[in-house]
């Protein structure tokens, strides 16, 4: 569902066109892959015993404006408060805003709700959030040099997938250059989210990957312990700051001449020795491009001389 293709009152969604019988199923969990983008907008899966009279259950409510879920996301809901134990479910996907982002749905599956399941839902180095923080120094960097080094707020959202409460929760972040930290969260209930903050962690200087791991089990036997973990990474370097992961994923761009670029935020005294950019494999040869460096009002400092594009400078997704 694109709404800013749309740009009008929205209250879309796609829905069964049949009835599932889920009468020997008592707990039940909708199960989806997505890409999601708030910007004012809400996103609805509602369910149905008479393809008629709908219950809504508000997904996504997590998110601020601006904030978007993983590419993709596999995400689970559980519907046995209407669905369960039903000879008759429908259900749908529904979108209301007004000319907001987008919302990608794939890879649907009703499944058969366990017991006990622990599932991670994120794991971050930051907990930056454009509408409330004042500067741009805590943006998920995935590059450091060393100068600009600072300690990071790693954090892990979990969520109870099950039916039956987990009990004796422990969260755990470790890195591989020696951070060791646990929580006890003491039970859990089933469908809520839970994050937990472990203590700044304050990367050493040394030069190359550094990896953060993610997990969290209980004493009670999940069915897949296999999304019970994740596993981050950051770079150190001697002079890049960067805050992709050095390749090309998308592309941005206008007929008309235009500016795009990154906010950074630099605590050190250092010299900009360049940008590095990617261009798309669909940009046209010979048209004239150059880098700025600006200031925190967007006023130009420096900027480079102009170049001509090539087909040598030309990068596929993928490419860097």
């Amino acid at each position: 569902f694109d709404s800013d293709v749309l740009c009008d009152v929205d209250n879309g969604y796609v829905a069964t066109a049949t009835s599932i019988d889920l009468s020997s199923v008592a707990h039940v969990q909708l199960q989806f892959e997505q890409f999601y983008r708030r910007f004012h907008g809400n996103t609805y899966v509602d369910v149905s015993t008479d393809g008629t009279n709908w219950t809504p259950f508000e997904v996504n409510t997590q998110l601020t404006t601006g904030q978007y879920t993983p590419n993709a996301q596999l995400f689970s809901l559980e519907i046995s408060s209407v669905a369960g134990s039903q000879p008759t479910v429908w259900f749908r996907f529904r979108y209301v805003g007004n000319c907001d982002y987008s919302w990608m749905v794939d890879d649907v599956a009703l499944l058969a709700q366990p017991g006990h399941e622990l599932s991670m839902v994120s794991a971050s180095t930051s907990t930056w959030n454009f509408n409330t923080s004042a500067s741009f120094d805590s943006v998920p960097y995935t590059v450091f040099p060393t100068t600009e080094l600072r300690p990071l707020a790693v954090n892990m959202t979990f969520f109870n997938a099950g039916y039956l409460p987990a009990t004796n929760v422990v969260a755990h972040i470790s890195t591989s250059d020696g951070y060791d930290e646990s929580g006890s969260l003491g039970t859990v209930a089933p469908g809520d989210s839970v994050t937990w903050f472990g203590p700044l962690w304050s990367p050493t200087a040394t030069i190359g990957d550094h990896f953060i791991y993610y997990s969290v089990g209980s004493d009670d036997a999940d069915v897949d312990t296999t999304n019970n973990a994740d596993t981050a990474k950051i770079e150190v370097s001697n002079f890049t700051y960067a805050r992709d992961n050095g390749t090309r994923t998308g592309e941005v761009g206008d007929e008309s001449p235009f500016l795009v670029g990154n906010w950074m935020y630099a605590q050190a005294n250092d010299i900009a020795a360049g940008i590095m950019v990617a261009f798309s494999s669909s940009s046209d040869v010979g048209v004239e491009v150059n880098a700025q460096l600006l200031d925190a009002n967007r006023d130009p400092i420096a900027e480079t001389e102009y170049h001509t594009l090539t087909s040598d400078d030309l990068s596929p997704l993928g490419g860097s």
